[in-house]
């Protein structure tokens, strides 16, 4: 029950960000193009666990940012099927693209799944499916947004 829940989150995200329509993924908004920026230089050492420090904007001083390593360290374990078959920056970039999907569906079975013994399967379902059609969410959570409010 918890995994159709989950199973149907991710679809539902991937048919409102236009993939199933055909459209071509790309990063969305600036927002996800820092974050994987960040993401390539810790995963290729450029920068380290606690260097929170954007290096490649207000040079040569670089801009402080304010994000955490949670969202980076999904997206990297995200990427490591694909370094069989890619290039560092490419198989982090497909990571990046899936993610949003991933913690949405995620979302919607870990919302079934806290409510269960509250109210049962049937209202379980029905809490996981109501997470699962929020417009709103929808914007956190599609292909190519690299955002960390889907994990909050």
């Amino acid at each position: 029950m918890v995994v159709f829940v989950g199973l149907f989150g991710v679809g539902l995200s991937l048919l409102v960000s236009g993939v199933v329509f055909g459209a071509e993924p790309t990063i969305l908004d600036t927002d996800g193009w820092m974050r994987m920026s960040r993401i390539v230089d810790l995963r290729t050492g450029v920068v380290d666990w606690w260097d929170g420090t954007a290096h490649r904007s207000n040079a040569p001083f670089g801009h402080s940012m304010h994000w955490t390593r949670p969202l980076d360290m999904l997206v990297i374990c995200l990427a490591v099927p694909f370094d069989l078959f890619f290039e560092t920056g490419d198989a982090l970039r497909l990571a990046g693209f899936a993610v949003g999907p991933l913690v949405f569906g995620l979302l919607a079975a870990a919302t079934s799944w806290a409510v269960l013994p509250l109210v049962g399967p049937i209202g379980a379902v029905v809490a996981g499916l109501g997470v699962a059609v929020q417009p709103a969410l929808f914007t956190y959570s599609a292909v190519g947004r690299v955002d960390h409010h889907g994990l909050i």
